[in-house]
């Protein structure tokens, strides 16, 4: 729980990765939601959670996953090999997308900055030292 009361999604964790996260590697949901259930449904809202250092913005502006737009898998999972290969996260980052009373989709993307990502250092990775999420 937070300090207000909510419940913190991110702490419950299984093998390093909450059970309901989207990798860029693979689609992990919960149980009562079926990846089919999710595609094509209109994404409400997409947050970025995590950063410290690096803007909102710059994340969104890597991704294809838009207010208004269908929610794709696929789409989101290119979405977050973009993030990481932006070179200023430890790690891949995660989502949680999450079904809202009228059937639309906030996507939550929680980033792993480095300690070194600055805003001043925010510049394009050039292509040769682009990493990738996978093992």
């Amino acid at each position: 729980m937070d300090k207000d009361g909510t419940p913190n999604l991110w702490r419950s964790e299984r093998n390093g990765l909450p059970a309901w996260a989207i990798t860029c590697q693979s689609v992990l949901l919960p149980s009562w939601v079926g990846a089919q259930e999710l595609e094509g449904r209109e994404v409400a809202e997409v947050r970025i959670e995590g950063n410290q250092n690096v803007p909102a913005e710059s994340i969104l502006l890597v991704m294809d996953t838009k207010s208004g737009r269908p929610f794709s898998a696929e789409r989101l999972r290119q979405d977050l090999q973009a993030i990481y290969d932006m070179g200023f996260f430890a790690k891949a980052p995660v989502v949680l997308p999450m079904l809202t009373p009228e059937g639309r989709i906030i996507v939550i993307v929680r980033v792993f900055e480095t300690p070194s990502s600055k805003p001043s250092s925010l510049r394009a990775t050039p292509l040769s030292r682009r990493r990738s999420c996978k093992p």
